[in-house]
């Protein structure tokens, strides 16, 4: 594994835990520093994993992923909820990344 790139190390980590049938990922900044390409594919793999029915709990500083991969999005300091906005992917009004970082105070 160590001859692969980053994007394909990530996703063969990806691949291990869902061949252990879990069923919820805890992911800290998944696509931190793997190329577009690893990155569009590890999208897809969280969002089919979503779509059987897996719980994503998902942490990133990558807006665009944030925006791309949740439906919900929680913001904490210091331990504390600061903001909670639906994304609503029903109805196709999600939040642009401009909005969402004014909700989220940053």
């Amino acid at each position: 594994m160590r001859e692969l790139s980053g994007g394909n190390q990530q996703k063969v980590v990806f691949a291990k835990w869902l061949a252990a049938k879990v069923g919820v990922l805890l992911l800290d900044e998944p696509t931190q520093g793997v190329d577009i390409a690893a990155k569009a594919a590890l999208h897809r793999l969280i969002r089919d994993f979503a779509a059987r029915g897996g719980g994503v709990a998902l942490a990133t500083s990558d807006f665009e992923e944030l925006l791309a991969l949740s439906d919900r999005v929680l913001s904490m300091q210091d331990g504390a909820f600061l903001a909670s906005p639906a994304l609503d992917r029903q109805r196709g009004a999600g939040l642009s990344e401009q909005a969402l970082r004014r909700v989220l105070g940053g």
